[in-house]
């Protein structure tokens, strides 16, 4: 089978071609591969991951202002803090509809959790503000330390001079010592309710009005006992003291209704247990959907690693299956060539030492092996050359040797012409004086004739003048004829 040297190139680079184009191939799915797998993260898992974090970033709003409005003593204040707080639950219900859309069925499943909790927490902050907002133990503190203590003094101011009488009948004294019982008695009374309204918890809440119950009782049956015996001389001032005390005890009513209610603390309860307990599980199922993300992110990532060594992997073995064919093809074919030249040359050298005789060998079937087969034929075309040159030698020999003699002859023939060439070229000499004479006569000739015409020039202009005179006289002459 006939293999051309340009049939081997290119087989070679065909070859070599086609492991190009299979590792370019590779090469671009595994980039669109990678692209995909990094689009994915980018586009979704990142995104993900982004607005779980956003929602844990409101989770924890939601929780700071729950504790502001709950420790907020200003109702302006507390509704800034609820406008807030109500604005981030709006916010995080957005990003959790964001999330739904952008999970996969585990993340739909953990998003319904944290859902769930949320909603359940959101219940919880409603009611805790609702409790907050109600401001009991703020408005029983303000209504006891400010309405309760004006009152107070006013009773204290309208007995006080009886309960200080010291000197005075028995009668008079003993409305004195009752006097100083419903004094001392309205302010243990006043204690109680502020113990009441500084407690926390409903136990202590429980025991200070009790305690205030009864020492309001007993109050009432001292009141009731100085009333009776009270003189006409003080009866002014346990009348003003009776009214003062009476008003002191609608505001007394009022500050034990508001404390007992507890809102604040009920509110700081519920936050730090119930609600706490559904934004901690609500937290929980946050940190679960941040790990899936970042789980997710990270196999995403592994994958599009091993996407990136799987197609190096691939293209370095390209690369490498090519310089290696490439490599054997450079060597196979110049190996064929230089042993085929090498023949040739070795072939030259035997022709140009005079050695015809010798033959390149032909091993193959191509480009190389035909300059070969054309080299020997012309070896051997040399050698008929060679002979047919050899055997025209000998003809010239005999040939010059005739050429010899007839040059003999035709120089003794050419040394009598020489003989008659100087005879000749003395009568051309003869011939030249002759003619030299002949040329002096003529220069001679010419001169004359130069001469003449100057001579027959300067007549002319004579004759001229002559002419022009006699005109004149003529002319002359016809005046006097007139005359």
């Amino acid at each position: 089978m006939r293999i051309t040297v340009k049939t081997k190139l290119a087989a070679t680079f065909g070859v070599i071609t086609v492991l190009m184009m299979l590792g370019a191939a590779t090469g671009i799915s595994n980039s669109s591969a990678i692209n995909e797998r990094l689009g994915s993260i980018v586009d979704v898992s990142a995104q993900r991951l982004t607005l779980a974090l956003e929602m844990q970033k409101l989770l924890a709003v939601i929780g700071r202002n729950q504790k502001n409005i709950i420790l907020e003593e200003s109702s302006a204040e507390k509704e800034r803090y609820a406008a807030n707080s109500a604005k981030s639950f709006d916010e995080a219900r957005q990003k959790v509809e964001q999330y739904r859309k952008l999970a996969s069925e585990e993340g739909k499943r953990r998003i319904d959790i944290f859902s769930a909790n949320f909603e359940k927490y959101s219940t919880f902050d409603a009611r805790i503000r609702e409790l907050a907002f109600q401001n009991s133990t703020i408005r029983a503190r303000d209504m006891a330390f400010h309405e309760g203590a004006e009152t107070r003094e006013a009773v204290t101011e309208a007995l006080d001079p009886i309960a200080k009488r010291t000197e005075a009948s028995p009668d008079k004294l003993r409305v004195a010592v009752l006097a100083g019982r419903v004094l001392t008695l309205l302010n243990a009374a006043e204690r109680a309710q502020h113990d009441g309204i500084l407690s926390t918890n409903n136990e202590s809440i429980l025991k200070a009005d009790h305690e205030e119950t009864d020492l309001l009782a007993e109050l009432h049956t001292q009141q009731e006992a100085l009333l009776r015996f009270a003189a006409d001389d003080d009866r002014g001032r346990v009348d003003q003291a009776a009214q003062r005390l009476a008003a002191w005890t609608k505001i007394d009513e009022a500050v034990r209704k508001l404390y007992r209610e507890n809102s604040d603390a009920k509110a700081a309860d519920m936050s730090a247990h119930d609600a706490r307990d559904s934004r901690a599980a609500a937290d929980k199922a946050l940190q679960e959907i941040v790990g899936l993300n970042e789980q997710i992110m990270e196999t995403d990532k592994t994958d599009a690693i091993a996407l990136y060594e799987r197609g190096r992997t691939v293209l370095l073995s390209v690369v490498l299956a090519s310089v290696l064919i490439a490599i054997g093809a450079a060597l196979w074919i110049s190996l064929s060539i230089s042993r085929g030249l090498n023949r040739a040359a070795e072939l030259a050298r035997a022709v140009v030492g005079g050695d015809l005789t010798q033959v390149a060998v032909i091993t193959g079937d191509d480009e190389i092996n035909d300059l070969l087969q054309h080299v020997n034929q012309m070896v051997e075309k040399l050698r008929a050359v060679v002979g047919e040159v050899l055997s025209a030698s000998m003809n010239v020999s005999s040939g010059s040797q005739e050429l010899s003699s007839t040059a003999q002859q035709m120089s003794q023939g050419a040394t009598e012409q020489a003989a008659s060439t100087e005879e000749a070229s003395a009568s051309v000499e003869q011939m030249a004086a002759n003619i030299r004479q002949n040329a002096d006569n003529a220069a001679q000739t010419e001169k004359i004739a130069h001469q003449s015409a100057k001579d027959a020039q300067i007549s002319g202009e004579a004759v001229t003048r002559a002419v022009d005179a006699m005109q004149t006289i003529a002319e002359k002459i016809l005046i006097v004829q007139e005359i």
